[in-house]
């Protein structure tokens, strides 16, 4: 009985350690990607905004020119 008892609390604690490891992990990682995402997304925007500015800007500069 008490062997079992061990053996059942044994499982439940690496269990529950895997799953939290996982856990930790996959949340690390989302993050990670999410925060990767958001720069690039962000970096793009503003080169597009810069572009658009340059664009807008000098080419109206140009045509008063």
């Amino acid at each position: 009985m008490f062997v079992g008892f061990v053996v059942v609390v044994f499982v439940f604690v690496v269990v529950f350690f895997v799953c939290f490891w996982v856990f930790v992990l996959l949340f690390l990682f989302v993050f990670f990607v999410v925060g990767f995402f958001c720069l690039l997304g962000g970096v793009l925007l503003l080169v597009v905004v810069l572009g658009v500015v340059v664009v807008v800007g000098g080419g109206g500069g140009w045509g008063v020119g």
